[in-house]
């Protein structure tokens, strides 16, 4: 059976209530994952507050990014729940950052995954769908810890 054909029939036999609903966003050295990028950070959420977050270590001469095995058999374990549903802003680009340091099916976890890019397109289409910038917008979060690494980073 190819990939696909196992992905849709997991996606068929879907629950209708999960048992946890989990975000996760994971951060990168770049966004052309094609190339050198690599994730170097995985944060996810849970809707019970509870919160997990990995990091590999980052060489900041090359920017490659070395992982523990520890953690990326975390993270494996924490996708393999088929009663979850995880919840991804670009679901696309961090299914394929964790593809790109841990070993899963990342088709089969797009069919149990729901991506808010969509729906903020639909709300607006005209409007930026960053992430940071509906966190602003909709949830009033600050961004005052980009402008306070950016005024690092300057000094």
């Amino acid at each position: 059976m190819l990939n696909w054909q196992k992905s849709l029939a997991h996606f068929n036999r879907q629950p209708t209530k999960y048992s946890r609903v989990v975000s996760i966003d994971c951060e990168s050295t770049g966004i052309h994952l094609h190339h050198y990028s690599m994730p170097f950070m995985v944060c996810a959420s849970a809707d019970n507050g509870e919160n997990w977050t990995w990091m590999g270590k980052v060489n900041p001469l090359d920017r490659t990014v070395a992982w523990n095995r520890q953690d990326t058999e975390e993270i494996e374990e924490f996708l393999q729940h088929s009663d979850w549903l995880y919840v991804f802003t670009n679901a696309k680009f961090d299914i394929r950052c964790l593809s790109k340091i841990c070993n899963f099916d990342p088709y089969e976890l797009l069919c149990r995954s729901f991506d808010t890019l969509f729906m903020h397109h639909c709300w607006n289409n005209r409007e930026d769908h960053s992430l940071k910038n509906a966190s602003i917008k909709y949830a009033g979060i600050a961004d005052n810890d980009e402008q306070l690494l950016l005024k690092s980073v300057r000094e």
